[in-house]
C-alpha cells in the first residue's frame, strides 16, 4: 500500500517554493544593482568573496544548531517537555560560551590578516584600512548571529519549515532596498563599509523578531533558563554536534572556497563571471533545497516514531526528484549564454562550453549528494559525510591547481568542487541501504 506524503510536508514544500520564487525575483533584481553600485569588478569580486567568508563563519556553531534541531524534534515527538527544555537551554548556553570565546579571536584576525592579499584586490582599488574595518564589522556581527540563527533550528524542530526561508527573504529585501537607495557615498571604501553594516543589520533584525514571536507563542513553555542547563547533556550534544560541526566545516571549505580559489588562480576579476553564471545554475539548488528542510524534519520525526517505511518512501521520492533536477541542470547549461544576455544585457559574461559544462557537472553532483545526505542527517548516520567531506576539503585545492594546468580558467575550480563530492555521494548511498524497502522495525531501533 502506498503511503502518501503528509499534508503538512506538502504545505511546507509549497510554502518554501513560493518563498523561493520571491527570493529569485529579489536576486534577479539585486545582481545588476550590485554591479552598478560597485562599478569596479575587482571590488565587486572582493565583496562576493566576503559574502562567502561570512557563509564560512555562519557554520561555526560547532554543529550545535543541527544537534538542537534533531534532539528537539525527537523530544517534541515523544512529548518529553523536560528534555525539550534542557535541549533548548543547554544548546543556547554552550553556543553562547563559544561565541564569547570566538569574538576577540575574530576581531584580532580581522585586523591582522592582509585582506587585500586574501581577496586579491589592490590597495589602490580598496584601501587596507577600509577593508580591515569592514571585515571587523562583518566577522563580529556574523559571530553574534550564530546565537540568533539557533532560531532557525527551533523553527525546523516545530515543523515551521518555511519560516527560516521567509526570514532570509526579508533580510535580502532589506539589503536590496539599501543597494537601490543608498546614501551619498564617495569611493569604494565607503561603499564597502556601507554594505558590511547593511549585511549585518539586515540579517540580524528578522532573527531577533522571530525569536521573540517564537518564545511568546509556540515555545512559550520552553523559554531558555539557566536552571534548565544540564552539564550531563553537554556530552551528548558534543558528540552529535561535533560530527555535524566537522561536516559543516569540511563542506563549507568545499562549497564556499570557489570564489577564493578562483581569485587566487585566475585573479579577482574572474570571480564575477563565475558568480553571475552560478546564480542562474543555483536556481536548481534553490528549488531542490526547497524540499530538503521539510523532508529532513519529516524524516527525523518519522525516525523518532520508528516509522521506517515512511522514511524509505519519502527518501525514494526525493532521489527521483534529484534525477529530474539533474536533467534540468543540463537544460540550463544549453541555454546559459542567451539567458545571461537577456538578464544582464551588455554586462553579461560569455561562458565557454567547458565553463558551462563544469557548472552543470557541479550542480548535478550536488543535488544527488544532497538527496542522500538528507537521510543521513535526519537519522544521525553521519559517518560517510565526516570522512568523505574531510577528504574532499583536503583534496580540493591541489585538485584545482592540477586541473588548472589542463583546463585554464575558473572551470578547473568548479570541476574540482564536483569531483570531491562524488565519494560522499557513493559512500552515503551505500550507508543508507540499512533502511530496507519493507521498513523492518529493528532498522531504526
Amino acid at each position: 500500500m502506498r503511503v502518501p506524503m503528509r499534508s503538512k510536508l506538502k504545505l511546507s514544500i509549497a510554502a518554501n517554493a513560493g518563498i523561493k520564487v520571491l527570493a529569485l525575483v529579489v536576486s534577479l533584481v539585486s545582481t545588476p544593482l550590485m554591479m552598478s553600485f560597485f562599478s569596479n569588478d575587482a571590488v565587486l569580486g572582493a565583496w562576493f568573496t566576503v559574502l562567502s567568508v561570512l557563509n564560512w563563519i555562519s557554520f561555526f556553531d560547532f554543529g550545535i544548531g543541527n544537534g538542537l534541531r534533531n534532539d528537539l524534534t525527537y523530544a517534541l515527538s515523544e512529548h518529553d517537555d523536560k528534555k525539550a527544555c534542557v535541549v533548548i537551554s543547554s544548546s543556547i548556553f554552550v553556543l553562547g560560551v563559544v561565541v564569547i570565546v570566538l569574538i576577540p579571536l575574530g576581531a584580532a584576525a580581522s585586523v591582522l590578516v592582509d585582506w587585500n592579499a586574501v581577496l586579491a584586490v589592490g590597495k589602490g582599488e580598496l584601501g587596507a584600512d577600509d577593508l580591515a574595518a569592514g571585515m571587523t564589522i562583518v566577522i563580529v556581527g556574523t559571530l553574534l548571529q550564530l546565537i540568533l540563527k539557533l532560531v532557525n533550528s527551533l523553527l525546523y524542530a516545530v515543523q515551521r519549515n518555511a519560516a527560516p526561508a521567509l526570514l532570509l527573504l526579508v533580510s535580502n529585501c532589506l539589503i536590496l532596498l539599501a543597494v537601490a537607495f543608498p546614501p551619498v557615498l564617495t569611493g569604494s571604501g565607503e561603499k564597502f563599509m556601507y554594505m558590511c553594516i547593511t549585511e549585518v543589520v539586515a540579517l540580524s533584525v528578522p532573527l531577533i523578531f522571530a525569536a521573540f514571536v517564537l518564545f511568546v507563542t509556540k515555545l512559550k513553555s520552553y523559554v531558555p533558563r539557566f536552571k534548565n542547563v544540564r552539564s550531563s547533556y553537554f556530552r551528548a550534544l558534543g558528540s552529535l554536534g561535533l560530527k555535524f560541526f566537522v561536516i559543516q566545516i569540511a563542506l563549507l571549505f568545499i562549497s564556499s572556497t570557489n570564489e577564493m580559489f578562483i581569485g587566487l588562480l585566475c585573479g579577482s576579476g574572474s570571480v564575477v563571471p563565475y558568480s553571475v553564471a552560478f546564480r542562474v545554475f543555483n536556481l536548481i539548488l534553490v528549488f531542490f533545497g526547497v524540499m530538503a528542510q521539510p523532508i529532513w524534519s519529516d524524516m527525523a520525526s518519522s525516525f523518532a516514531m520508528r516509522d521506517s517505511r515512511r522514511i524509505c518512501i519519502v527518501h525514494r521520492k526525493y532521489l527521483a526528484l534529484a534525477v529530474i533536477a539533474s536533467v534540468g541542470t543540463i537544460v540550463i547549461g544549453l541555454f546559459i549564454n542567451p539567458v545571461l544576455a537577456i538578464w544582464l544585457g551588455s554586462q553579461a559574461p560569455a561562458l565557454s562550453l567547458v565553463e558551462s559544462a563544469s557548472l552543470v557537472f557541479l550542480v548535478a553532483v550536488t543535488v544527488l549528494t544532497n538527496s542522500e545526505t538528507c537521510l543521513g542527517n535526519a537519522t544521525n548516520r553521519l559517518g560517510p559525510q565526516v570522512v568523505g567531506y574531510c577528504l574532499g576539503a583536503i583534496a580540493k585545492y591541489p585538485l584545482s591547481v592540477g586541473l588548472s594546468i589542463i583546463i585554464p580558467g575558473w572551470a578547473s575550480v568548479v570541476l574540482a568542487n564536483g569531483f570531491v563530492l562524488i565519494p560522499v555521494l557513493v559512500s552515503q548511498h551505500i550507508a543508507n541501504r540499512w533502511l530496507t524497502a519493507n521498513g523492518e522495525e529493528d532498522s531504526v531501533a
